[in-house]
């Protein structure tokens, strides 16, 4: 007979920061599937990640679930496996869109939006200015003619 592998085992490779963003939507009772299977810390960790009223939702129904249907955890296994996989996953830089759009934006809301930002994560402020600063002095050059941008044609086809 052989030994089964322990459900979700790959989400032990799997970065906790995609793992919240794939489950976080999903019923309590999900997620309490899922963490359960976890180690400890990882576990711990997307449950912190989480409001407070879904903290409480989840681990009271860890508590009190005894038994899950194999069927029902390889179901919700393959979903989680197809969300996580490299292929569906599309590179995005926040803090550089972020940047983008606030050079857009009027310098007294920007600077509003970055002072209130700077109290919860003054890291991500420090970033977004960097990255504004780069945006600012490539637009510089682009309109001081220093630097030229080239413009492809896109075709755009009739719906």
């Amino acid at each position: 007979m052989r030994k089964q592998q322990k459900p979700f085992k790959f989400l032990e490779k799997v970065d906790n920061l995609s793992i919240i963003n794939a489950i976080s939507d999903e019923h309590p009772q999900t997620i309490a599937i899922i963490t359960s299977c976890l180690s400890d810390a990882q576990a711990a960790f997307i449950i912190e990640c989480l409001p407070p009223e879904r903290q409480l939702a989840i681990l009271r129904r860890i508590a009190t679930t005894w038994k899950v249907n194999r069927d029902v955890l390889t179901i919700v296994e393959n979903e989680l496996k197809v969300r996580l996989s490299n292929d569906k996953l599309i590179e995005f830089n926040g803090v550089e869109r972020v940047a983008e759009i606030l050079t857009n934006i009027e310098p007294e809301t920007t600077r509003n939006i970055l002072e209130n930002l700077s109290q919860d994560d003054p890291e991500l402020v420090s970033d977004i200015r960097d990255f504004t600063k780069v945006i600012k002095a490539i637009n510089k050059r682009v309109k001081s003619g220093e630097l030229t941008v080239k413009k492809t044609n896109v075709k755009r086809t009739k719906k």
